[in-house]
């Protein structure tokens, strides 16, 4: 983001649902946030997920255009273990870094 921070916490969930929610400090210091839900799963070595769209602020979910390819994406997971994610994203080449926390964990008060 240009200098920015972005910080997000993700849940897996069993039923293979996901949520992300993010929380964004743009260099002039206003703060986005944003959750982001759909799907997830496994093949192999390969992670994959596919948006479904997003929950409003008021809890109201706005639906994502399932024909927008940028919306599903493909990683190679490098490692995983019950404390620790990592993966690669095919197309961009980014990696992640992941690691478990308590399900009470939540953002900082301060970026």
């Amino acid at each position: 983001t240009e200098g920015g921070v972005i910080e997000w916490i993700s849940t897996r969930d069993a039923d293979s649902s996901f949520e992300i929610r993010f929380r964004i400090k743009k260099p002039d210091g206003s703060i986005k946030r944003s959750t982001e839900v759909g799907f997830w799963g496994v093949a192999e070595r390969i992670y994959f997920t596919m948006t479904r769209g997003w929950m409003t602020d008021r809890g109201s979910f706005l639906p994502a255009d399932p024909e927008d390819e940028t919306l599903y994406d493909a990683y190679e997971i490098q490692s995983v273990s019950e404390q620790s994610f990592d993966y690669r994203n095919f197309s961009t080449g980014n990696q992640y870094k992941t690691r478990r926390v308590d399900p009470s964990f939540d953002f900082p008060a301060e970026l």
